[in-house]
């Protein structure tokens, strides 16, 4: 993780960044980004490149505040091909937003909760030869 220069208070990490070959995966987790101090916007850039050979993959940003209970926040759904795709999240009032972990839609957000950690929960359908992927945290207190 590392501040800005220029950016009061803005930091920016790596959530996932690995090639994807091989055969399905479920269920995998990213080791988690901690102490990402009191964010209260979010953005997410998740870029591919190359993907080749799969039917899907998904990659859902978590956060937690206690290091056990991780809850959903965005998803990013790719198949194949070169693309970028982005979310923004800010800090907000909710009520009873209950906690889920890995059931996100394709391509959405839950909106209000940023905790100070993040992780990357993630799976593919299908067999990938060849691609990367990375999802970049721009976080601002």
């Amino acid at each position: 993780m590392s501040q800005l220069n220029g950016l009061d208070n803005a930091f920016r990490f790596t959530l996932f960044s690995a090639g994807l070959t091989g055969a399905a995966v479920t269920g995998q987790t990213t080791t988690a980004v901690n102490n990402v101090p009191g964010s209260k916007y979010l953005l997410l850039q998740a870029v591919i490149s190359g993907l080749d050979g799969g039917t899907s993959a998904n990659f859902i940003v978590q956060t937690t505040v206690d290091s056990s209970h991780w809850t959903d926040i965005a998803s990013f759904a790719f198949s194949t091909g070169t693309s970028a795709k982005f979310h923004g999240l800010i800090v907000s009032s909710f009520n009873n937003l209950s906690q889920s972990s890995g059931i996100l839609s394709a391509n959405a957000i839950n909106q209000g909760i940023l905790g100070d950690q993040f992780r990357v929960f993630y799976g593919t359908a299908g067999t990938y030869s060849a691609g990367t992927v990375v999802i970049v945290g721009l976080a601002k207190s």
